[in-house]
């Protein structure tokens, strides 16, 4: 039994299932949402000039 570590089932010495803890799941999960966000603020930040300025009572 792994425990708590992830493992991998193999098929003829090729990976065909990969199993992990739901709280390492949940990790995976977190990770790549941050990093998509990661990039959607890298894009916001590279077109900041083009930004227009408005006041709450403007939208």
């Amino acid at each position: 039994m792994a425990g708590e570590k992830p493992f991998v089932v193999l098929n003829h010495n090729l990976p065909v299932f990969y199993m992990g803890t739901p709280r390492l799941c949940e990790a995976l999960v977190e990770e790549m949402a941050n990093r998509v966000l990661d990039e959607l603020v890298r894009q916001w930040l590279a077109v900041k000039d083009t930004a227009v300025e408005v006041g709450l009572e403007q939208l």
